[in-house]
């Protein structure tokens, strides 16, 4: 049996191959992959089957072969539209001649029983007995897309044939060639892959550069995970604050992207894609959580290989995208196993591009919301005092936090004249918050501080200006009862931090500063800065924390 008797296998077979998937999947355990004869490289003593998706990638190499004291097995693949029925005959000869007259140990497989030549010695692909037909019904078009049903289709070019197994029953459209209709029955056959049950490894991937937004959302799903499942967190981190998780206790892989690097994006791509696909091996990896408004190439990549087709992808993806955002990153989500987005408390204002748009090819991601995402509980804020003491402001004189995202004071224009000016007048302090990682300064009239994370603080703030960037917005509404000021930032491509600072003033939570309506901006400002002299306080909006829901979502969906 092939799968009891690889103990290290290279299966050569192209990535979009569904033969090669089926090969794979048998031996997945053990195997490695590489994509065509060309890459075999010398001859490797620990390596003891050399195994072949087609007869023409083994008769590519049959040279290579004859040097090496490994078995070969070759999955012999009937007529299709690029092999003839009379190529096929003749491939069936020279097989058997090479089984005859050389000193290579071949093993020859079908795909099913109706595969088998009497010309060669086969056998058929060790599979389960019988398919499971109560699975949902798709089809193999002639094109080679797979329908589901008029909302979920896949292009042949963008997905894993591995993971239908076990999840969907693939039926060939009238006129398919031989080859293909083997392929289906036998993914259709094929044990869907069983993870053992120690296997608690799951990789999350920060696809941002000096905000700290994806990375906060996802070290409080890691937590929940940790403390609740049992599940053993890895970072792989884009973000120049990956110092941050390694603080945490978590085991983070610092990478840099080609921008990062200021190279060619073509090879940097094919490495990271490579290391990224090593990683998830050697780590034996689950599944891999996202948080990001695309999903980076080189993970798309590694998605699409054979040996990467049983390891689930979720992406945490939020809403309130701009009316006007570009949704090109959207097409992705065929990648995705699941769509997890975090609710919002503006959701009532969200302009709903993300829930109008229609991609080409959906795929099998559902979609699946929990509440809103905040990094801490409120029993894990400072109390007032304690925060003070931390940050160094030990007088009862009203304290006002700034915290504009990655901007810095200086870049914000109008608004920091004003909080400049309002600082000269001494009635109140104000601290500027920054990222850690930022490289330009603060304005020297204002005291500025690393603070990390910023949510553990908020008891020590009379008043709070800041960005209304999902974090900031949901920290700032649930844990804080100080008046606020939102500045909605003007270069966010993307958040669509107007609509939501707008929901909150409406409901007379919030001011806020608008630079496109300057007089009432002023007018604003200056009744926010009357607040926080008088130290008023206001009603916190409370809300369900979502993040242990997220993380059982993604547990449902890891064991689904």
């Amino acid at each position: 049996m092939l799968e009891t008797s690889v103990k290290s296998a290279l299966v050569v077979g192209t990535p979009q191959d569904p033969g090669a998937h089926v090969l794979f999947h048998l031996v997945d355990q053990h195997a490695e992959h590489c994509d065509f004869a060309a890459q075999l490289g010398p001859s490797d003593s620990s390596r003891q089957v050399i195994a072949f998706a087609t007869q023409e990638l083994f008769l590519t190499c049959v040279k290579t072969c004859l040097k090496r004291a490994v078995q070969i097995h070759v999955l012999v693949r009937g007529p299709s539209d690029v092999r003839s029925q009379e190529e096929f005959a003749s491939q069936l000869h020279v097989l058997a001649e090479l089984a005859a007259t050389s000193d290579m140990d071949l093993v020859f497989w079908g795909l099913t029983q109706s595969d088998l030549s009497d010309q060669l010695p086969m056998h058929v692909l060790p599979l389960t007995q019988t398919p499971t037909p109560h699975l949902e019904l798709a089809q193999i078009e002639a094109t080679g897309d797979i329908t589901i049903d008029a909302t979920r289709r896949f292009s042949t070019t963008h997905f894993n044939w591995r993971r239908f197994i076990g999840r969907l029953h693939l039926q060939t459209a009238p006129g398919a060639s031989v080859d293909l209709q083997s392929c289906a029955t036998a993914l259709n056959r094929s044990i869907p892959f069983q993870t053992n049950a120690a296997n608690r490894n799951i990789v999350m991937v920060v696809s941002n550069g000096v905000g700290l937004g994806h990375l906060t959302r996802l070290s409080k799903i890691a937590a929940e995970l940790a403390a609740r499942h049992d599940y053993t967190i890895t970072f792989w981190c884009y973000s120049r604050a990956a110092v941050l998780l390694s603080e945490f206790g978590y085991e983070t892989h610092i990478r840099q992207t080609a921008e990062h690097l200021k190279c060619d994006f073509d090879p940097w791509h094919e490495w990271e894609s490579a290391e990224f696909s090593a990683f998830l091996k050697a780590k034996d990896i689950h599944a891999i959580v996202v948080d990001g408004s695309t999903l980076l190439a080189p993970i798309k990549t590694a998605q699409l290989l054979p040996e990467n087709g049983h390891r689930r992808l979720i992406w945490v993806r939020r809403g309130m995208w701009k009316s006007d955002a570009d949704t090109s990153p959207l097409q992705d989500s065929h990648f995705a196993d699941l769509i997890a987005e975090p609710a919002d408390l503006a959701q009532a204002s969200d302009p709903g591009t993300i829930a109008n748009f229609q991609a080409d090819y959906p795929g099998l991601a559902n979609l699946q919301k929990s509440p809103p995402i905040v990094s801490i509980e409120p029993d894990q804020v400072y109390s007032r005092w304690q925060a003070r003491r931390k940050l160094g402001h030990i007088s009862r004189k009203p304290l006002c936090l700034v915290n504009l995202g990655g901007d810095t004071l200086a870049s914000q224009g109008y608004i920091a004249t004003l909080i400049e000016a309002a600082s000269k007048q001494n009635r109140v302090r104000f601290i500027a918050a920054k990222s850690p990682f930022a490289f330009s300064t603060t304005a020297e009239t204002i005291n500025s501080k690393s603070i990390y994370p910023i949510a553990k603080y908020l008891a020590a703030f009379d008043g709070v200006i800041c960005a209304a960037g999902y974090n900031s917005f949901h920290e700032t509404l649930t844990l804080c009862d100080a008046p606020v000021l939102f500045v909605p930032a003007q270069n966010a491509r993307l958040d669509d931090q107007a609509a939501r600072a707008y929901f909150a003033a409406h409901q007379d939570l919030v001011d806020v500063f608008d630079l496109e309506h300057r007089q009432q901006s002023v007018a604003a400002f200056d009744g926010f800065l009357d607040a926080v002299k008088r130290k008023k306080r206001r009603n916190r909006h409370p809300s369900e924390n979502g993040a242990s829901v997220m993380a059982q979502i993604i547990v449902d969906t890891i064991n689904g």
